[in-house]
């Protein structure tokens, strides 16, 4: 046998030589899956390694289907400013395959699919990326990424009404609470392993050409979060991961990391591959002591994971714009800092901000509890523009605090990753009975070791192994746990580790809220003041690796990384061996070979307002006297040390927006605002049908020298932009959205169903049939839709109109209920920007109503309640019409840019409105024209005379 063995090396060699010789070295050199790895660094610390070396992933969330293609390079070149050296890709399943087989990953039917020019520019921009592939994907994307073609399949379980609403899938939103039933779902229905399997290996053989550079790839979404979730031990939950792990295997090979991200998992030793955290903050303005115990707790039961290191996959400090409201709710920028401080004194290994910046949804792909703007206050805005170095404002925006975080852990990064946390410490989480229990027991450890100032680590019991339990000085097993762990006792005893009852027997080696990360190449220290006082830092009470460091000041609400003694060739190959670096400063810039090193905090600027974000109460930041105190940088370079000593500094910044003009600009403040046009069109109404997102869809934009609009068909007909000049008057949530009275009863399949009904979806994101037309006297559309699972298949009508150069967009609104459903009757439900009426709610008995930038008028006889529902940046008016009766007729209804009128200009402007409408109701019945387009699609007239002219005013 072992003669054989040797005959059969020997042939794959002469094989192998031949191979090289019969093809191109290009062949031989494809990438290939596996450069990264998780190992552990010299220390005995897991860690990420990348072709051998120690790799830290800073990274952003990069939605490509939510970014024109035509910016995707300069949205990573944004990321690349602030340090980032990852993308992170979800990559849509019902995005890519728009039918049965039918896949498009190059951009023939959309420019937002071309996932190969994503990969293709990430690499030469040279980022690494993290991979997620689904199946599920549950970033309030629609049908949570998977085909609306497959989930009506009797498998799923879904009403037709779920999926036409853009629900999840039944199964993932049961996963949220019982999610092992959820996996032992997946695995009973054969349809969806036949379907979900041949699409994770069509999506990741997308990225062999940059196999190279694939860090890790995600196993579905959102698994195993939640104390309350039934993950342990969760055996069907196991075998659906391992089903996954499986398929991506198949592609990606065996070593290449696979990860689930979750929340306070019951216990993340358990999971079968490496669990990364996720971390959002509180509905709090400014995150405190609440927000930071959640983060320290979920932090902590993560580092319980004895064979992998730290990671976040998703981070932010803030959350999303709600469904009714464009403008995310207000928080505030320095909780960016401090919550990355907090990670990164506990040894953080590799982040991923969700997202770095604001993106719109192609308008329909959203799902129904989600705003197209998927906004985030997010570090850059829309328009991918960050502060100017002269602008006030920028010291107390998310983009100040995120830049110097992200870019000091990218450029220490090696060293970061091989580092570990120098604890006091060991504390015990052991989810696997009373989770609530172990984790309120393990949250009071990590409270006190806090007030005492005691650095601690947290351990699994039952998987801590004898390098990690030897790191700590002591280990904390209050009476009931040892009693319950006598042999971790006998070996820590053992291994010289003193066993205590009680936190307050250990002592902190270093000061408060300062926690020091020690590796074979770098100290550092993570200083963190989550206090409204500025904090005075002596440099001798941080060891001597910070020696020649003077005394600095960290500011209110700012974290710091503080390096000492780092090995320069170690984190940047453009150094020598014994070049070293020791600075109190953060990174600010990305100069080379050293970067920019700065003071950054709003704390050191006179009387900046608070944060700017809209609604966030008002505030002066306090000015700090930083002359005696500023921050030093200690370089030995070739040899010769120098020493400079650094005063405030702002992060080098343009304020330049984009390159690369889109057809639609997005304004930062999420108003989406339609540019003036190259040359002024000729008098009167027109219409154009026009890709105006630059998403492969097509919309409809009215225009006249007075007025314009922008209606959505695949968006459910809304109307997402109408004004005068540079101002919208509607927004992203769009206005003119169809629903019906009395709704349908709560899905009884979407087991999230209180949470994702917390705004009426109606027909939002429903392809409406469009045709358009113009004559002499105006321009307008005219969009219909029959919904399939709605009782007797209603039929919704709209006509959108401009005439000549009025201002006035008149609508008019047909509902025709399906048989024996008589009952029923049409909502409009049409959001207006500034959130604010001008004189009180809206009557239906009066007609009309103002708000500070338009007016809106109806018939009042035709509606039978009218409403305003105020948020944060709008507000939602809600007209309900009469049930018809006697079949159905057209309802007008007008919107009227206010222009410059205020007080009573405005009200007698409404007024003059509600007059119009009154002498100029709509036809109670179609042209000839009409009729036959409606009555026969086959007859249709041509798209520039679709036959609605008839309800043009004369």
């Amino acid at each position: 046998m072992s003669a054989f063995r040797g005959l059969r090396g020997a042939l794959a060699t002469v094989v192998a030589c031949a191979l090289l010789l019969a093809f191109p070295a290009s062949a031989a050199a494809a990438p290939s899956f596996g450069h990264a790895i998780v190992t552990r660094s010299a220390d005995g610390d897991p860690m990420l390694a990348l072709d051998g070396r120690p790799f830290f992933f800073v990274g952003g969330a990069f939605f490509y289907e939510r970014i024109p293609r035509e910016r995707w390079r300069d949205a990573m070149l944004r990321m690349r400013e602030v340090g980032a050296n990852t993308i992170d890709l979800y990559v849509p399943w019902n995005w890519h395959e728009t039918a049965d087989g039918v896949f498009d990953f190059d951009g023939h039917t959309s420019p937002r699919r071309d996932l190969r020019e994503v990969l293709r520019l990430g690499e030469e921009l040279g980022f690494f990326f993290v991979v997620r592939p689904g199946p599920v994907i549950r970033n309030e994307w629609r049908n949570g990424g998977y085909p609306a073609w497959l989930l009506e399949r009797p498998e799923y379980g879904m009403p037709l009404h779920d999926v036409l609403e853009g629900r999840y899938p039944a199964t993932a939103t049961l996963q949220n609470a019982h999610s092992d039933d959820a996996a032992a779902e997946w695995m009973r229905n054969a349809t969806h392993l036949r379907y979900a399997g041949r699409w994770l290996h069509r999506a990741l053989e997308e990225f062999r050409p940059v196999a190279d550079r694939v860090l890790a790839v995600q196993l579905d979404d959102d698994q195993g979060a939640y104390l309350d979730n039934d993950t342990y031990p969760a055996p069907h939950l196991h075998a659906y991961l391992q089903w996954l792990e499986r398929q991506v295997r198949d592609v990606v090979g065996p070593a290449t990391p696979l990860f689930i991200n979750t929340y306070e998992m019951k216990v993340p030793s358990s999971s079968p591959v490496w669990a990364m955290g996720n971390w959002y903050q509180s509905d709090a303005f400014s995150i405190g002591e609440h927000d930071r115990a959640e983060l320290a707790f979920a932090t902590a039961s993560l580092r319980t994971q004895a064979a992998v290191p730290l990671a976040y996959s998703e981070f932010q400090a803030g959350w999303l714009a709600g469904p009714e409201d464009p403008q995310p709710r207000p928080a505030d920028p320095t909780n960016t800092s401090l919550a990355i401080g907090e990670l990164a004194g506990w040894g953080l290994k590799g982040l991923i901000d969700f997202p770095l910046h604001d993106t719109l949804a192609p308008f329909g792909w959203e799902a129904p509890f989600s705003n197209a703007l998927y906004a985030w206050d997010a570090a850059y805005d829309l328009e991918l523009r960050a502060p100017s170095a002269g602008d006030s404002a920028a010291y107390a925006s998310r983009w100040f605090t995120t830049q110097p975080m992200l870019s000091t852990l990218a450029f220490y990064g090696p060293a970061l990753e091989e580092a570990h946390r120098v604890s006091d410490a060991a504390v015990v989480y052991d989810g696997r009975g009373d989770a609530y229990a172990a984790a309120g027991a393990i949250k009071t450890d990590l409270a006190a070791c806090r007030a005492g100032g005691i650095v601690c680590d947290a351990i699994d019991p039952l998987q801590v192994d004898d390098a990690r339990l030897r790191a700590a000085p002591a280990l904390v097993l209050h009476d009931a746990v040892r009693r319950a762990s006598a042999a971790l006792v006998a070996r820590a005893r053992r291994l010289g580790v003193r066993v205590v009852g009680d936190v307050a027997a250990v002592r902190g080696a270093a000061p408060g809220d300062v926690t020091l990360l020690r590796g074979r190449h770098g100290t550092f220290a993570a200083i963190e003041n989550w206090s409204s006082a500025p904090r005075r830092i002596d440099p001798r009470a941080l060891g001597p690796a910070f020696s020649g460091l003077v005394p600095f000041t960290v500011l209110p609400r700012e974290a710091r990384i503080v390096a000492g003694g780092v090995d320069l060739p170690f984190v940047r190959s453009a150094f020598r061996a014994g070049d070293r670096l020791t600075t109190s400063c953060a990174v600010v810039g990305h100069g080379e070979p050293l970067p920019e090193f700065g003071v950054v905090s709003a704390a050191q600027v006179t009387a900046i307002p608070g944060p700017v974000s809209t609604g966030a109460p008002a505030a002066t930041i306090p000015a700090f006297d930083l002359a005696g105190a500023p921050c030093r940088v200690v370089t030995t370079i070739a040899g010769r040390r120098r020493v400079r000593d650094v005063r405030w500094t702002h992060p080098s910044s343009r304020d330049d927006g984009a390159p690369g003009a889109a057809r639609v600009h997005l304004a930062p403040n999420a108003r989406i605002a339609f540019p003036s046009p190259e040359s002024s069109p000729s008098a009167g109404a027109h219409v154009t049908t026009i890709d105006a997102f630059a998403d492969g869809a097509r919309e409809i934009v009215l225009r006249n020298a007075n007025a314009f609009a922008v209606i959505v068909p695949d968006g459910g007909a809304r109307l997402v932009m109408y004004g005068a000049g540079a101002r919208n008057d509607v927004d992203a949530t769009g206005a003119l959205r169809d629903d019906i009275f009395p709704a349908l009863p709560l899905s009884t399949t979407d087991r999230i169903a209180k949470y994702t009904h917390t705004y009426p979806a109606g027909t939002f994101n429903r392809p409406y049939e469009p045709c358009t037309f113009e004559t002499a006297r105006g321009a307008g559309a005219y969009l219909r839709y029959r919904a399939p699972d709605l009782p007797g298949s209603p039929l919704f009508e709209r006509v959108v109109m401009l005439a000549g150069d009025d201002p006035r967009l008149i609508v008019d609104e047909r509902f025709t209920p399906g048989a024996g459903d008589a009952a029923r009757a049409l909502v409009s439900l049409s959001a207006i920007a500034g959130g604010t009426v001008v004189d009180g709610d809206p009557d239906p008995r009066r007609g009309e109503i103002a708000f500070p930038q338009l007016v809106a008028a109806w018939t009042p006889a035709e509606i039978a309640a009218a409403s305003w529902t105020p948020a944060r940046s709008n507000g939602t008016l809600q007209l309900r019409f009469a049930p018809e009766t006697g079949g159905s007729r057209w309802h007008r209804i007008t919107l009227r840019d206010a222009g410059t009128a205020k007080g009573e200009d405005l009200r007698r402007l409404a007024e003059a409105e509600h007059r119009w409408v009154a002498a100029n109701a709509s036809p109670f019945t179609d042209g000839e024209v009409a009729k036959r387009y409606t009555q026969s699609p086959q007859k249709r007239p041509s798209e520039s005379s679709c036959g609605f002219e008839s309800h043009l005013p004369q």
